[in-house]
């Protein structure tokens, strides 16, 4: 008897084996060895402690493959969040080195704009207080 069985490895493929393959079981089935050297018949009043065990393993390994799929997941977000972090950290960097250097972070024209609105604000505050007759 030559059969190859393929590796099942997804959670949806374990669920089904789960739920069609391990309730037939109930009725007996036939175990063989990858060489076919040995071939055991269960009959259906002695299958269930496979039935349990099987049940046991397919549900370990369908928890087994979803909480790797969350630890890759979860890895991803780490590693945006941590290039994230870096990018900030960056800016931060750059902002206090502009900061130390003397060099504030505004362009010429911003510069001009701060200092005319500088300007009209301490024109406003002299008239201000030139038109005040302290009454």
């Amino acid at each position: 008897m030559d059969k190859t069985t393929a590796v099942i490895d997804s959670p949806e493929a374990l669920g089904a084996a789960l739920c069609r393959h391990v309730p037939d079981m109930a009725n007996g089935f036939t175990i063989t060895t990858r060489d076919s050297q040995l071939q055991l018949t269960v009959t259906a009043e002695d299958t269930r402690p496979f039935i349990a065990a099987m049940e046991r393993l397919l549900k370990g390994k369908i928890r087994q493959i979803q909480r790797g799929h969350q630890e890759r997941v979860l890895d991803e977000k780490e590693a945006i969040f941590d290039a994230n972090n870096k990018i900030i950290a960056e800016r931060q960097a750059e902002y206090a080195r502009l900061l130390w250097d003397g060099n504030p972070p505004f362009t010429t024209d911003e510069l001009d704009r701060i200092a005319a609105i500088y300007r009209a604000a301490m024109s406003r505050k002299k008239a201000d207080s030139h038109t005040d007759t302290g009454i």
